[in-house]
């Protein structure tokens, strides 16, 4: 598996693109693979950085509905049809899903929907339940967050990846991400728990429990970030069970 960290910040943050991941990968029968992993306002123009074929993207995950990792679907998808995409889009994500990218393209652009050229698929998932999609295996849980939000475990052929969307992590999460490549986990502060948020005690915990390769927290509070920045680094850097890193917008990562 690539990934791609095209955002790492959070909803306001004035200097980071909104938190969303690109995983692509190779499948035996499909080829290569590309999936989107939440799509918030400030994503779309980081995403066509990287693509100039509108049907390289199989498929896109919705973790929960705040606007920060949601309300950049109606340009995502506007860009793909002024490309003349042709080929079935995937959108996976919790119930209310399909309601929730209408509403927001009609908003965003009226009767835009009737020139679709493309169709959207919509695949509605549960916490602890899996699916096999696109090439890959898809998993789920439960998040401590504000707004219902799910985890999402993607499994290849060796390689595996975790990314929380927003949320401090329950039990199930550990559950989900054992033993992955790499876990991608928000971590808005750093030594305080916030209802509704992860923190960087936990994002450790997580991962040490787990038994996961790899961590990346992504999410950071701007202001902790901006004054705190070296102080997290040091922090990751002083770990020794997994590598743990800060990632910025536009790293790379083979797993």
């Amino acid at each position: 598996m690539h990934i791609v960290f095209l955002g790492v910040g959070e909803a306001c943050d004035e200097r980071l693109a909104n938190t969303s991941i690109l995983v692509t990968y190779q499948d035996h029968d499909r080829g290569q693979g590309n999936i989107l992993l939440d799509c918030g306002f400030t994503v779309p123009p980081r995403f066509f950085m990287y693509f100039s074929d509108p049907d390289a993207l199989d498929a896109v995950w919705i973790s929960h509905f705040h606007g920060d990792h949601f309300m950049g679907v109606p340009l995502l998808l506007l860009r793909l049809w002024e490309m003349k995409r042709s080929k079935p889009l995937y959108f996976v994500g919790q119930e209310g899903l399909q309601g929730k990218v209408e509403t927001a393209m009609d908003l965003s652009y009226p009767k835009f929907r009737e020139k679709m050229t493309y169709p959207l698929e919509y695949q509605i998932v549960r916490s602890e339940k899996t699916i096999d999609l696109v090439g890959l295996r898809w998993s789920f849980a439960a998040t401590d967050h504000w707004q219902y939000n799910l985890a999402l475990c993607l499994q290849g052929n060796e390689q595996s990846v975790y990314y929380s969307g927003d949320g401090g992590p329950r039990p199930s999460c550990e559950d989900l991400a054992y033993k992955c490549s790499l876990i991608v986990q928000e971590g808005f502060l750093i030594d305080q728990s916030i209802l509704g948020h992860g923190d960087l005690n936990r994002c450790l915990e997580l991962t040490a429990k787990a038994q996961a390769d790899q961590l990346a927290i992504v999410h950071v509070q701007r202001d902790v970030r901006r004054q705190e920045e070296l102080t997290i680094r040091n922090r990751l850097a002083q770990v020794n069970d997994f590598n743990a890193f800060l990632p910025e917008p536009g790293d790379e990562l083979e797993i």
